[in-house]
């Protein structure tokens, strides 16, 4: 698990209120307005990957679980936005290969990830800076992630509960978000 991770930027709106102002086309549209992925490098973060688990995602009962977590002598409460049900899981393996069940499972396979001295991902997740609040000198002011996104796991988290939120409503939302099929859709979708 925690291979492919996309670092996730929520998008700022004037209002404060990230909810489409007229429908948009599709559900995966209402993520789009909300938030963003930064560019991760690799070709697997282009070759549809982000689309087949916001997709996955969208399909599933989400909810959001607040963890405790601690690395090093730091301990932070991580929200984690998945399902609880075994099928979210399928084809998640854990480190001893065996199958994911459970969203309790997916959060202590994240804890052994997360456990490592370095990351190990596909590109880096950056997520034990954001978690320690210690950042690399040469990255300036530029700490716009917010969420992290397993892409293949079904699983997202945030440090911040507001967030937390907003995504699980970015991944279900409101039904008068969308436009019906062939209706007219907003110039801004």
């Amino acid at each position: 698990m925690f291979w492919l991770v996309q670092r996730v930027v929520r998008k700022d709106h004037p209002s404060g209120d990230p909810s489409p102002l007229a429908p948009v086309r599709s559900a995966a549209a209402c993520f789009d307005r909300m938030f963003g992925c930064e560019y991760m490098g690799s070709s697997e973060f282009e070759l549809g990957e982000v689309s087949s688990a916001y997709q996955r995602m969208n399909g599933l009962d989400l909810q959001v679980r607040p963890v405790e977590i601690t690395r090093g002598n730091v301990t932070c409460t991580v929200y984690f936005v998945a399902a609880d049900d075994p099928k979210a899981y399928t084809g998640c393996k854990t480190w001893d290969f065996d199958d994911v069940t459970s969203f309790d499972q997916a959060i202590a396979e994240f804890r052994l990830w997360f456990s490592q001295r370095y990351l190990s991902s596909l590109e880096q997740s950056n997520f034990e800076y954001y978690f320690a609040d210690k950042f690399p000198d040469y990255w300036g002011d530029d700490r716009t992630t917010c969420v992290w996104w397993s892409l293949r796991d079904n699983i997202a988290w945030t440090l911040r509960d507001n967030i937390a939120q907003e995504l699980l409503r970015a991944f279900k939302p409101d039904p008068s978000w969308i436009a019906p099929e062939g209706a007219e859709r907003s110039a801004a979708t």
